[in-house]
């Protein structure tokens, strides 16, 4: 049986999962205090799931939009995304929400 968690994270049950959901917590928002700045009061998992998926989609789309030279790109970055558990980064910022 082979390990299908990066850096212990499980991502959604595939080692590529696993890594994009890493990658996305670590460059994204490690060390990040927006999220105590946009909610005031300690959010909703999914709610907090939702606010980062929106984020890194916003950020990727000002990178490479989806038309012209940057169509295929996009469409990588998309695929990429697509691998991320959402959730999961929400719980480790919930984590230590009050610490």
């Amino acid at each position: 049986m082979s390990d299908k968690t990066c850096n212990g994270w499980k991502g959604n049950g595939t080692r590529a999962s696993a890594y994009a959901t890493w990658r996305i917590a670590l460059e994204m928002f490690d060390g990040s205090n927006e999220p105590h700045e946009v909610y005031g009061e300690r959010p909703d998992v999914h709610e907090l799931a939702d606010w980062a998926r929106d984020v890194v989609y916003e950020y990727a789309e000002s990178l490479c939009p989806s038309e012209g030279d940057t169509l295929y790109v996009a469409g990588w970055v998309d695929a990429f995304l697509d691998n991320v558990n959402w959730n999961e980064i929400a719980e480790n910022m919930l984590s230590d929400w009050d610490a």
